[in-house]
């Protein structure tokens, strides 16, 4: 196998023609390219992500010096074996080169992709332009959890656009994303790993237990659904009446923030979403349940869930209001309640599924080829974390199992 080194160096070549394209300039010159790791480590563990810092010279004679971001199929063959990377990297290639149909070339909701392939996707760098991570830790507040909301509203709305408007194009683009994690048949990474992870929270749960709360309710719930997480996950992504392209997997890992300086204080001013292994035609909701669930403070979300669905109902109806009355109608308030209702497994399985990235301390998080590792052995995984279980990872596991064991 060869070297990551190796795997990973930037092809000036390529990198020159892309960049002459993208900068409409013929006669760019690339004279280096340099490359660093692109994320923190637990930031990324579907592909390899590098910065790029690229200097040279445009047509005209002067200096060019800009920076992107270029993501890279794992090379680790069990990395491609138990999650099947090269289909879910085909997925988000698939992606960027969906967005401009979805959104318009002036779309200010994923970043602008530069050029892809089977093992590349070269993208603009957003940090330069004031994007960043938020604290995967603390989880977002109501200002942050808002934009998002908004910005997911009109990502939906733009497929029920284009269903609408041109059934043969977004038939065509339905079709050509794959389901990865819940095909027909079960997959072989997921499922094992899916259907014994009820083992981990009753180890956390019990790791907690009292005399006043033996969580012998809850400890039980999972019990019982040993060995048919799988299947359970699998019924909430299949599509039914007003299913999206969903993006799959959107929680705070995979969303950066700008922030601006008003009157001393930090306001959220613009939000992009990364990362699209996962995106999928599915219900909406499903999208709503990951996100909050993994991703908002869970005080915030106790006292604010029904102005986050309002948020982001009346968000979308508003975008949809320029096609025919009628198209949407059974899309209401109540129904998207009734919705999120019905998939709550659904919020449950992914916030308890994230939560050891979510809470884990630098030092303990796996690499890319760890995770692998874990998953293919199947027991590994809870192997690990059991010696880790850090009381905000053990807080995290009591606040969701409680909100949705009752």
């Amino acid at each position: 196998m060869a070297s990551e080194e190796s795997a990973y160096k930037p092809d000036e070549e390529l990198i020159e023609k892309v960049l002459r394209e993208y900068e409409n300039d013929p006669n760019l010159k690339v004279k280096s390219v340099v490359s660093s790791d692109g994320c923190e480590k637990g930031d990324n563990y579907m592909s390899v992500v590098k910065r790029l810092v690229i200097t040279g010279t445009t047509g005209a004679g002067f200096d060019y010096n800009k920076s992107f971001i270029s993501k890279h199929l794992a090379e680790d063959e069990i990395h491609q074996e138990v999650f099947q990377s090269q289909n879910l990297f085909a997925n988000e290639s698939k992606m960027y080169q969906t967005v401009p149909i979805l959104l318009g070339k002036d779309q200010e909701i994923l970043p602008n992709c530069l050029f892809t392939s089977a093992k590349l996707i070269m993208l603009e760098d957003l940090r330069p332009l004031g994007f960043f991570l938020e604290d995967r830790v603390k989880g977002l507040d109501f200002d942050h959890t808002k934009i998002v909301l908004e910005a997911l509203a009109d990502f939906h709305a733009a497929s029920f656009i284009l269903e609408q408007n041109d059934a043969t194009i977004f038939n065509s683009l339905r079709n050509d994303f794959m389901e990865v994690y819940f095909p027909d048949t079960n997959s072989r990474g997921a499922g094992k790993v899916l259907n014994d992870f009820p083992n981990f929270i009753v180890l956390c749960l019990k790791a907690v237990a009292t005399l006043e709360d033996d969580y012998s309710k809850e400890i039980a719930f999972m019990e019982e659904h040993l060995g048919k997480m799988y299947d359970l996950m699998k019924e909430q992504v299949k599509p039914r009446e007003y299913s999206v392209l969903c993006l799959g997997d959107l929680w705070i890992n995979n969303i950066l923030f700008k922030h601006e300086e008003e009157k001393g204080k930090k306001v959220v001013r613009g939000v992009r979403f990364i990362d699209f292994q996962v995106a999928r035609f599915a219900p909406l909701v499903t999208d709503l349940q990951n996100f909050l669930h993994s991703s908002v403070q869970h005080e915030i979300l106790l006292e604010h869930l029904d102005a986050f669905l309002e948020i982001y109902y009346k968000k979308l109806r508003s975008k949809l209001s320029e096609l025919p009355t009628n198209a949407y109608e059974k899309i209401t308030s109540d129904w998207l309640k009734s919705e999120m209702k019905k998939s709550q497994v659904y919020g449950m399985l992914t916030s308890l599924w994230l939560t050891p990235a979510l809470m884990a301390d630098a030092e303990d998080i796996p690499d890319v080829s760890s995770v692998a590792i874990q998953t293919s052995q199947n027991t590994a995984a809870i192997d690990y974390w059991k010696q880790r279980l850090s009381p905000r990872l053990l807080q995290r596991i009591v606040e969701k199992c409680k909100y949705f064991i009752k």
